[in-house]
């Protein structure tokens, strides 16, 4: 499995965290969870479909979509060949394509009448690397159409990923210039989630980051990341992740690992 990153230009760097790919031949695929990271992702399929399972039964996904937060984990699977381009957009970044954004937490938007769409048909088994100019030609034209996130929510956001989801709400809130109330309204547009919920997203995500730094007591890893204790990280972990750390970070499989700052994620130029 071959998994890479790509910065973005400049002119997208409001928009997009990273573009990356991913190939792999067909093989016995086992259903991997897709965690929580804070940021939704643009997906354009040109391999064989992948089959999700939001709690009920496996559904085809679609070549080209948008996904929204996650707030638990969904298990994907390839169903063949794995050959997947996709930007992983910023926190609220996908508001720029899709909005409101909380009606596709926890799932999906079907891209199936857009360029995209199209995008995904026309290179249907290329390499993805090979369609990434073509993708981000199709991205700037999208965002300058589009209109941008609220500028509160992008100063909510900035403060919210500098402290690592340590920061108060309330304090997040004032210094954006608003109320938590009205935070939380426009978090919910333009982000999906509430300040709240990215605040500890993003203090889960960080856990990995740690981890991987200083392989030491998990209690330590608790308070280099902000919780209060070992149990406040486990209780986290068990609603974010699905399980405790210890089994979690023991049972992550190579395709999950990918996903996180335990990946080791390659970067391409």
């Amino acid at each position: 499995m071959e998994y890479n990153e790509y910065a973005p230009p400049d002119d997208l760097k409001s928009l997009v965290r990273c573009f990356w790919t991913l190939r792999s031949p067909a093989g016995d695929f086992a259903p991997e969870p897709a965690l929580p990271d804070g940021c939704p992702e643009l997906i354009i399929n040109l391999g064989d479909p992948f089959m999700a399972s939001r709690g009920r039964e496996p559904e085809e996904q679609p070549v080209a979509m948008l996904v929204g937060q996650i707030t638990r984990p969904f298990s994907v699977a390839p169903s063949g060949a794995i050959a997947l381009l996709a930007a992983r957009l910023t926190p609220f970044g996908g508001c720029q394509l899709f909005r409101p954004m909380h009606e596709i937490t926890d799932a999906w938007h079907d891209l199936d009448s857009t360029s995209l769409h199209i995008l995904a048909e026309r290179h249907r088994g290329s390499q993805p690397a090979d369609v990434l100019a073509e993708l981000t030609a199709q991205l700037r034209v999208l965002a300058g159409r589009a209109r941008g996130a609220d500028a509160r929510v992008v100063a909510a956001v900035t403060r919210i990923e500098e402290s690592h989801g340590t920061a108060d709400v309330a304090d997040v809130a004032r210094d954006a210039g608003t109320s938590p109330r009205n935070l939380q309204r426009l978090f919910g547009a333009d982000v999906g989630i509430s300040p709240k919920l990215l605040s500890r997203i993003r203090r889960f995500q960080r856990v990995f980051a740690a981890r991987r730094d200083d392989p030491g007591s998990w209690a330590a890893v608790a308070h280099a990341c902000g919780y209060f204790d070992q149990a406040h990280l486990v209780r986290d972990f068990s609603e974010l992740g699905g399980a405790a750390p210890v089994g979690l970070v023991a049972g992550m499989s190579a395709f999950t690992r990918q996903f996180t700052a335990l990946g080791g994620t390659s970067t391409a130029s």
